[in-house]
C-alpha cells in the first residue's frame, strides 16, 4: 500500500504519508475552496472509478480514478456540454477495460491520467481536475472549488 499515489493533473503529486493540511493552512487558501473527505483509500479498485457527492446535492460532482496505484480526480461534467455528468449509470466512468474516461452523452473520451480528450467533440479539451491528499491515516481528502 506503500506505493499508492495521489495524483491531479494540474495540483501535482501527493504522497501516501504526506499529512492534510491544518485549519490554519485552510484558512490562507482561496474561500471558494473546501476540502472534503471522500473515502478510505482501501475502498477504490484497481482499474475502477467511483463518484462521490461530498456536498449532498443527490448526485456525483466528482469522481476518483485508481489506475496503476495512482489517483486522479476530476469533476464530474463533460467539458463540450459543461453540465453533462459523465456516466450512463452510478460509477460507469470508464470503457469496458477499464483504459479511458468516457462520456456516455457525447461518446468523448479522456485520457485517465492527463483529462484530456482523445476523441469525440470536445478533442483536445479537459476535464476539470481536482487536487486530492491522502492522509497518514488512509482517507482520501479533495480540494474542492464550491
Amino acid at each position: 500500500m506503500g506505493s499508492l499515489r495521489a495524483t491531479s493533473t494540474q495540483a501535482g503529486l501527493i504522497g501516501l504519508n504526506d499529512e492534510a493540511s491544518t485549519a490554519e493552512d485552510l484558512t490562507e487558501r482561496e474561500s471558494s475552496t473546501q476540502r472534503v473527505e471522500l473515502c478510505h483509500i482501501a475502498e477504490l479498485r484497481e482499474s475502477r472509478a467511483q463518484g462521490f457527492d461530498p456536498f449532498r446535492e443527490g448526485q456525483a460532482s466528482l469522481f476518483v480514478v485508481k489506475k496503476d496505484t495512482s489517483l486522479y480526480a476530476y469533476r464530474d461534467r463533460c467539458p463540450h456540454y459543461g453540465t453533462t455528468p459523465l456516466p450512463w449509470k452510478k460509477n460507469e466512468y470508464l470503457d469496458k477495460a477499464g483504459d479511458v474516461i468516457v462520456c456516455a452523452a457525447h461518446g468523448a473520451r479522456f485520457d485517465i491520467t492527463t483529462g484530456i480528450c482523445i476523441s469525440g467533440p470536445c478533442l483536445g479539451q479537459s476535464l476539470s481536475a481536482i487536487a486530492l491528499h491522502v492522509r497518514r491515516d488512509g482517507q482520501l481528502v479533495a480540494d474542492v472549488h464550491t
